[in-house]
C-alpha cells in the first residue's frame, strides 16, 4: 500500500498547477540545490524575489512563529524548528531558496540524510505542500493588498482635491453674492465695471473647478473599478488555491 500512496502523491504533485490572472499557483516537487547539496523541494514561480522573501518572512513569523535567518542573498532558513502540523515529534531545518528565474524552493531537512520527500514521507509531504500552497497564496494576496492600498491612496488624494476645489468654489460664490450687492450700491460706473469683471473671473474659475472635479470624479470611478476587479481576482485566487492541492494520499495498511 505504501507504493500506492507514493504513486498517488506523485499524481497529485503534478495536479497542483493552476494559473489565475497571471498568478501562477503551480507547485512542483524537484531536486533543488541548497548550497553544496541538492534536496527534494517544492518549487513555485514568483513575480518578484524581494517581495516574495518579505512575504514568506512575514508568513513564517505570523503563521508559524518562526524567525527566518538570511543565509545568503538568495537563501533564508530556520534551523532546528518544529513544524508540528506537518511532521510531529521531529525537528529540522526549513530551507528556502530563491533563484534568478523568479522561483522559490522550499525544503525541510530533518538531518543530513533525512529530507522530507514524497517517496518516504507521502502524508507529511502532502501537508508540506498545503503549507507551500498557503505561503504562495499569502504572497499573491500581499501583492493584491499592496496594489489596493496604492489605488485607495490615489483615490483619497483625488477626493481631497475635490473637497479643496469645492471649498474654493463656495468661497468664490460668496464673493460673487457680496459683489452683486456692492454693484447695486456703487454709483461709480468704472468701479461697477471692475466689480463685474471680478465676478466674471470668479464665475469662470468656478466653472474650471467644476470641470476639474468632474475629471477627478471620473478618475476615482476608474480607480474604484480597478479596486473591485482586484478584489474579485483575490476572491477567485482564494477559491482556486483551495482547489490547488488534491486530497491526501491513502494511508498505508
Amino acid at each position: 500500500m505504501k507504493n500506492n500512496a507514493i504513486a498517488f502523491l506523485t499524481f497529485f504533485v503534478g495536479l497542483a498547477s493552476l494559473k489565475v490572472s497571471g498568478q501562477d499557483l503551480t507547485i512542483r516537487e524537484q531536486k533543488t540545490p541548497f548550497g553544496d547539496e541538492s534536496y527534494a523541494a517544492f518549487v513555485v514561480n514568483i513575480q518578484n524575489l524581494d517581495e516574495a522573501q518579505k512575504s514568506v518572512e512575514n508568513y513564517a513569523k505570523t503563521k508559524l512563529g518562526l524567525k527566518l535567518r538570511k543565509e545568503s542573498k538568495s537563501s533564508i532558513s530556520a534551523e532546528k524548528v518544529s513544524l508540528s502540523g506537518i511532521i510531529p515529534n521531529k525537528r529540522g531545518d526549513l530551507l528556502i531558496q530563491f533563484n534568478d528565474q523568479n522561483q522559490m524552493a522550499l525544503a525541510f531537512r530533518m538531518g543530513y540524510d533525512y529530507i522530507l520527500n514524497s517517496t518516504e514521507y507521502p502524508a507529511e509531504m502532502h501537508r508540506f505542500m498545503l503549507m507551500v500552497n498557503d505561503i504562495l497564496l499569502n504572497y499573491y494576496k500581499d501583492n493584491f493588498t499592496a496594489k489596493i492600498t496604492e489605488l485607495e491612496g490615489r483615490a483619497k488624494d483625488f477626493q481631497k482635491e475635490i473637497e479643496k476645489n469645492n471649498r474654493e468654489s463656495e468661497s468664490l460664490s460668496k464673493t460673487i453674492e457680496k459683489n452683486r450687492k456692492k454693484i447695486g450700491k456703487e454709483e461709480d460706473a468704472a468701479k461697477q465695471v471692475g466689480i463685474e469683471n471680478e465676478n466674471l473671473a470668479a464665475e469662470n474659475r468656478i466653472k474650471a473647478l467644476s470641470d476639474i472635479n468632474r475629471n477627478l470624479e471620473g478618475e476615482i470611478s476608474k480607480l474604484n473599478i480597478e479596486i473591485n476587479t482586484i478584489r474579485t481576482q483575490m476572491t477567485d485566487l482564494e477559491r482556486r488555491a483551495a482547489e490547488n492541492v488534491p486530497p491526501p494520499p491513502p494511508s498505508p495498511r
